[in-house]
This record gives structure tokens, C-alpha cells and sequence, in this order.
């Protein structure tokens, strides 16, 4: 076993056959599971970068073929999250404004303000993912060269 497969802050980078390693080096670096795992891997450290890729790849293919559940789950703890950070925040700009730190207060409401608007609009993002938007489109007859209105 290599020194690098030991080590779970190193990628192990595997290309194509044909493919030289400075293409493989650059699909790896744009790769957006690739960036999203070294994100990740310095926000929460410890993390064997290699099976964080790898996680991070299947859940991508899995939303991309349609499967919406982990991208639900992440809407719905996120406005769950959002709706405590609001009312812990309201809840400290009540508290600011009883004794009179009015500054303090102020700010304490623009973040709250912000986790609100924040959780509505992932509020929002899930219920286009359950009940996407149906889109109407007319047709037109443009077999003569001519356009021709249609009227529905």
C-alpha cells in the first residue's frame, strides 16, 4: 500500500485509458464533486477525501437521473435550520430592545430577516421540486413560409 492511499487527505486520481495525466489532473480539478469534497474537507476535517468524492459523485448521478429525495431532504432540514437561527435571532433582538441596545437590536432583526427569507425561499425551492410548473405553448403553422396566428 502507497504512502498516498494511506493518507485520506490525498486523492487517488484514476483517467481513461489514452488519457495523459495533466488531462486527468485538469478533468480532476474542475470536477465539481472533486471541489465540493475538498470543501467540505477543509469545513469538516478528518474526512478520507477519495470516499467523500465519491459520495458526493453518487448523489449527483442519482438527482441527475431524476431521483430528488436527497435534494428534498437538504430543502426541508435547511428551512428547519433557517426557522430556529430566525426566531433565536428575533428572540435576541426582543431581549436587545427590552434593555435598550437598540443598535444591538436592529442587527440581531436584519440577520433574523435574513435566515426568514432564506428559509422561505427553500421553502419555495422544494415545492417546485414536488409541483414543478406546467408550461402552455402554442403552436405555429409554418409549413407555407408564412406565419400564421394560431387562436386558442
Amino acid at each position: 500500500m502507497s504512502d498516498d492511499k494511506a493518507n485520506p487527505a490525498t486523492l487517488v486520481l484514476l483517467g481513461q485509458e489514452g488519457q495523459t495525466e495533466a488531462e486527468v489532473r485538469a478533468s480532476a480539478t474542475i470536477g465539481p464533486a472533486v471541489q465540493a469534497a475538498y470543501t467540505v474537507s477543509k469545513i469538516e476535517t478528518g474526512g478520507d477525501l477519495s470516499a467523500l468524492v465519491d459520495a458526493l459523485q453518487t448523489q449527483s448521478k442519482r438527482a441527475i437521473s431524476g431521483d430528488t429525495g436527497r435534494m428534498e431532504e437538504i430543502l426541508i432540514t435547511q428551512a428547519h435550520t433557517l426557522d430556529l437561527i430566525f426566531n433565536n435571532l428575533t428572540r435576541r433582538a426582543v431581549a436587545n430592545m427590552q434593555e435598550g441596545y437598540v443598535p444591538v437590536a436592529e442587527t440581531y432583526l436584519r440577520l433574523a430577516l435574513k435566515a426568514q427569507s432564506q428559509a422561505r425561499a427553500s421553502i419555495e425551492s422544494l415545492a417546485q421540486i414536488k409541483n414543478p410548473p406546467v408550461v402552455y405553448a402554442r403552436q405555429a403553422n409554418f409549413a407555407n413560409g408564412h406565419s400564421k396566428s394560431i387562436t386558442a
